[in-house]
């Protein structure tokens, strides 16, 4: 399975699995479309749909993988529940993620656990003592 893997796997080797993904509307999904065109293949996921919950459920099930972004399922990865592979794709090294608000509103208690979350727990964001800067 692709989980016992410990480097960046190839597109070839990700689309030997079933895979579940956002439709092209949405950011995940639009990088998946950018990587199947730019390796000129056609594929046929298994299942869209624009719901982080259920590409997680299909992948805890054992369906299948799904491309996400790490903060999706922290607690699942954190847990050992789900591995998250890197794709050896140039692709996949420039997608970023961006935390989106109304200025001048005070944020609901689900933006403020993500942005908690973001500063916690995401490596990128960590200063130079292991915390996030704020």
């Amino acid at each position: 399975p692709l989980a016992q893997f410990k480097h960046p796997i190839s597109v070839r080797q990700l689309l030997s699995y079933p895979l579940a993904v956002m439709p092209p509307e949405f950011g995940l999904g639009h990088v998946f479309e950018l990587l199947v065109h730019s390796e000129n293949i056609e594929v046929k996921p298994t299942l869209v749909t624009n719901s982080l919950a259920v590409l997680r459920r299909y992948v805890l099930r054992g369906k299948g993988a799904t491309l996400t972004a790490s903060l999706s399922a922290l607690d699942e990865f954190e847990s050992g529940e789900l591995v998250a592979l890197e794709i050896d794709h140039p692709v996949c090294q420039n997608v970023n993620a961006r935390l989106l608000v109304k200025q001048g509103r005070p944020l609901s208690n689900a933006a403020e656990e993500v942005l908690k979350r973001i500063k916690t727990r995401m490596q990128i964001f960590a200063g130079e003592s292991g915390r996030a800067s704020t």
